[in-house]
């Protein structure tokens, strides 16, 4: 049964009812877009072609060939060029019935390069786009800068692209949906570890519990997240090390760093190609970049983090423990009652909403008015202080957001931490009303009740994100 995307689907499925167009469909691999294309067009006539991973031009072609053979039934013809791939392709249509062509893994059938790019606006204006029976193009791939830069932006392709879909990673409601047996805390840890890759969520949705199924599939001898780590991300970047070097330092510091930062510790310098290192990297949905609730993004405040939930886990808890999981077993359940991982579980919980900061605005009512958000960090009089998030809007009201992912609260040095904090930062509102809000894990004391406008639970947030499938 296939799950959420409706948004995805919709912009999808209204292509096959308008005029021949372009659409270009980019995100992670395990995302689920081959699943999302193969569900928008199910009911139309679909020509799919896929790219193979690191061959040649000359293989991608053969490939291309016995892929055209197989729709048209006739013996196979290797293809000498792009253009005459295309060429083939274009004899394979039928101009009498509406068709949806679709080329997966597209960075890899292009080898990363603009020739058939090129050879694709060539039909696209000469053949493709004045066909009568109408044609939807649909380039699909897993590699987001070149899809990006060689394909949305690039010149052969500017002003005929009419759709442009980056999937992301499924929501709440879409996970919840997927896996309605678990319940609370097993769907935040799930979250935590796996975020909302549906090929991660389909692995575990039958284990027996979701701390069994990491067991089983991080810390067993060569399982399947032992290895993840190399499919998709050295697979993205191949060999290349600076990559991996900035994933591994933000992997370090949980609360990010700057780009001067980042600088400093690798030594590359902070100019064009660590930008567009880190560009590459957020574009695959690897990192994120976030600014202080009262900064703009892209300045010098602007932090990165490592944002995947898979690669946070893996860097922390399966890396270090690879040799321990060849001798050992129960590696994970130890590892899950350290001190370590519970601190960890709290940083996942901040980052988690953070993310999630439109569904907080929805249930605290206020999503309808304009509002930056950001965390807010800074020091004074030589003590450093940090806030999870900060929700400043439109009404002269700022909502401070406290996250805190555990079972008990302290009453008292909690609301001396917060008020603290309060402390820092009325200086950078001025006048406005600070709103405090708690976000956590369980049902808190009265104490904390009466001291914070309003605690959201896990749970609540659950429930109204299904309510409203967020």
């Amino acid at each position: 049964m296939f799950i959420g995307r409706s948004i995805e689907l919709g912009k999808l499925t209204a292509l096959t009812s308008a005029p021949s167009s372009i659409a270009v469909v980019y995100g992670r691999r395990r995302i689920g877009k081959s699943e999302l294309l193969k569900e928008a067009f199910k009911n139309n006539k679909v020509f799919f072609f896929e790219g193979l991973e690191n061959r040649s031009t000359r293989v991608q072609l053969k490939n291309f060939g016995t892929q055209i053979s197989e729709y048209s039934g006739q013996p196979a013809a290797v293809p000498e060029s792009w253009h005459a791939a295309l060429t083939q392709l274009n004899s394979l249509l039928d101009r009498e019935q509406h068709c949806v062509v679709v080329f997966d893994e597209f960075q890899w059938m292009a080898n990363y390069r603009s020739e058939v790019v090129s050879e694709l606006k060539l039909f696209w204006d000469r053949y493709w786009s004045k066909l009568k029976s109408r044609m939807v193009l649909v380039l699909c791939g897993s590699i987001a800068s070149f899809m990006i830069k060689g394909v949305v932006r690039s010149k052969a392709l500017y002003g005929r692209t009419d759709t442009v879909i980056h999937l992301q990673p499924l929501m709440l409601s879409e996970i919840r949906e997927f896996l309605p047996q678990l319940g609370i805390e097993e769907l935040f840890l799930t979250m935590f570890v796996f975020g909302g890759v549906p090929k991660y969520l389909e692995l575990i949705k039958n284990e027996p519990s979701i701390i069994l199924a990491i067991q089983k599939l991080a810390y067993t001898a060569d399982s399947y997240f032992q290895h993840e780590y190399e499919r998709i991300f050295v697979s993205h970047f191949g060999a290349k090390r600076q990559y991996q070097e900035i994933v591994r330092l933000l992997a370090a510091h949980h609360a990010g760093l700057t780009r001067i930062q980042i600088s400093k510790l690798t030594g590359y310098s902070p100019g064009g190609r660590l930008s567009d290192k880190l560009f590459d990297l957020e574009s695959a949905g690897f990192i994120r970049s976030y600014a202080p609730f009262n900064r703009k993004l892209g300045g010098a405040y602007t932090r990165y983090i490592l944002s995947d939930p898979y690669l946070r886990f893996y860097f922390a808890f399966i890396e270090p423990n690879l040799e321990k999981s060849r001798n050992q077993k129960d590696v994970f359940r130890g590892i899950a009652q350290s001190s370590a991982f519970q601190s960890w579980l709290g940083f996942a919980f901040e980052h988690w909403c953070l993310d999630h900061r439109a569904l907080l605005a929805s249930i605290l009512e206020f999503a309808a008015v304009d509002y930056t958000a950001g965390p807010y960090w800074g020091r004074r009089q030589d003590k450093s202080f940090q806030i999870d998030l900060i929700l400043d809007r439109a009404d002269n009201v700022v909502t401070l957001c406290e996250a805190k992912y555990r079972s008990i609260l302290a009453a008292s040095p909690l609301i001396q931490e917060v008020e603290k904090k309060v402390e820092f930062l009325r200086p950078e509102i001025g006048s406005k009303t600070i709103q405090k809000v708690l976000i956590t894990k369980s049902e808190p004391s009265p104490t904390l009740h009466d001291y914070f406008f309003r605690i959201l639970t896990c749970k609540q947030l659950v429930e109204h994100a299904t309510a409203l499938k967020l």
